[in-house]
């Protein structure tokens, strides 16, 4: 049998002889043993692997729309449920003043370019003051503060936000 470090069940090996002549040993069966702890071991290490490549993907991906600290709380979290509660929030939309005219006259190349800085700019902003991303339209970033994680502070952290994101850029 193949088994993990707390000695459940994960497979088996079978082997055969094709002659009679000489059976399997004392000493066969326990390299047969120590063989079959290693693949044992192998298994569940691959196993655990899978599982932290699986968790880094999921934290790549909330680290998208939330700030580092966000993300580890909320993935630390052992009691999330679905439905959400009611809590005090602040929104926030962002966009780039006369966006529109300038985009007529930059190629489609310069739009994706301004843009992408433009995110990444108001995205670190938003993430230093314990902003959630909530969707992009356009131009425009729409931004929750005291969510998922409540914040008492979430008005101070938008107006903050904002505030550095104008000075800025």
């Amino acid at each position: 049998p193949l088994l993990n470090k707390s000695e459940d069940f994960i497979g088996c090996i079978y082997l055969d002889k094709r002659t009679d002549t000489m059976p399997f040993g004392d000493e066969h069966r326990d390299l047969i043993k120590i063989f079959s702890s290693y693949v044992g071991i192998s298994i569940e290490n691959s196993r655990l692997f899978e599982k932290i490549q699986k968790e880094e993907i999921v934290k790549n991906n909330l680290k998208r729309y939330l700030s580092s600290s966000i993300a580890e709380t909320v993935i630390n979290k052992t009691n999330l449920t679905l439905g959400g509660k009611e809590q005090d929030v602040s929104i926030m939309f962002i966009d780039i003043r006369n966006f529109t005219p300038l985009s007529e006259k930059l190629t489609p190349r310069q739009v994706v370019d301004l843009l992408n800085s433009f995110f990444e700019f108001a995205s670190k902003h938003i993430f230093d003051n314990k902003g959630t991303l909530d969707k992009f339209i356009g131009d425009c970033i729409m931004t929750i503060f005291g969510a998922p994680l409540e914040d008492n502070k979430h008005a101070d952290n938008a107006v903050k936000s904002a505030l550095a994101i104008k000075k800025e850029f």
